[in-house]
């Protein structure tokens, strides 16, 4: 990774209570801050910060589902394209 592209991704630390801090705004986020980051184009990087491991994978799938699991409390039936689910887990 070269130094152009680091400074278009946003860093987001997630510490060992679970807070997640975005290291370009300087600031706590929640889940959805993440996902209106990513909606805006933003790419993100989620590292946890005592073990350095890169966590992005598992911390997009959290606000997938908390917002799918939104979907289903309100009686949408917005549901995603089975497919691309597929797809996406092929990609792994």
């Amino acid at each position: 990774m070269n130094q152009q592209e680091r400074q278009r991704i946003t860093v987001i630390k997630r510490y060992k209570n679970r807070k997640l801090y975005d290291t370009v705004a300087h600031k706590y986020v929640t889940l959805d801050d993440i996902r209106k980051l990513i909606k805006e184009g933003d790419d993100i990087m989620v590292i946890d910060n005592t073990t350095k491991q890169n966590i992005t994978t598992m911390t997009l799938l959290q606000a997938f589902y908390e917002v799918q699991k939104k979907k289903l409390e309100d009686g949408e039936a917005d549901a995603p394209r089975m497919s691309d689910l597929m797809a996406a887990l092929r990609a792994m």
